[in-house]
């Protein structure tokens, strides 16, 4: 029952008093085919968090859906969940497709601030999944220093080269060599 010790993530831009706890990452090798404009973002095992008491320094957390006594997940892309958290689709044409709604999307959530915090259960009979959080830090932040350099996927190193440089993560290759040089030189 025990969330990992940051595991609460706040949009803050987006609805006020929501947090979300990324249970699992899942990937789908061996997907079918899709068509080129359809969309294909990875989804996310979320569960959804609401605030009881509003204490900026330390909030009270729920589980959103407590229609039962586990915590309940539900498959998300990256887009998916922007969109439940609030955010408004960017503007594109009436025929803009499913991937490039998608992906206008996505670039929303990279430059959209994200914190995380630390939590800490607070155990109550009517709903276990109660939380107290605490310590918000910026969430990439927080990642790449809690984790060491080779155990980053080329994934969130691209994202590193990305914020560190400007490089676009959509063309960089060879990510992890980048990073590497970069984390060198500012050594």
């Amino acid at each position: 029952m025990d969330l990992p010790h940051r595991a609460l993530l706040q949009l803050p831009h987006l609805r006020a008093g929501l947090y979300l706890h990324v249970a699992e990452n899942k990937s789908l090798p061996g997907r079918e085919e899709r068509p080129a404009d359809e969309a294909v973002g990875r989804p996310l095992a979320a569960a959804w968090f609401e605030e009881v008491l509003g204490n900026a320094a330390s909030p009270l957390l729920r589980r959103a859906d407590r229609t039962s006594t586990s915590l309940a997940t539900q498959l998300q892309t990256v887009a998916e969940v922007l969109l439940a958290a609030g955010a408004e689709l960017p503007a594109l044409g009436a025929d803009a497709s499913s991937k490039e709604k998608e992906l206008a999307l996505e670039e929303l959530y990279a430059t959209e601030p994200r914190f995380e915090w630390q939590s800490e259960q607070v155990w109550e009979e009517a709903d276990p999944w109660t939380f107290t959080l605490s310590n918000p830090q910026p969430a990439e932040e927080s990642l790449w220093k809690r984790r060491s350099f080779y155990s980053h996927t080329e994934m969130a190193l691209t994202r590193l080269l990305e914020l560190g440089t400007g490089a676009d993560r959509r063309r960089s290759s060879k990510a992890k060599k980048e990073v590497l040089r970069m984390w060198l030189q500012e050594q």
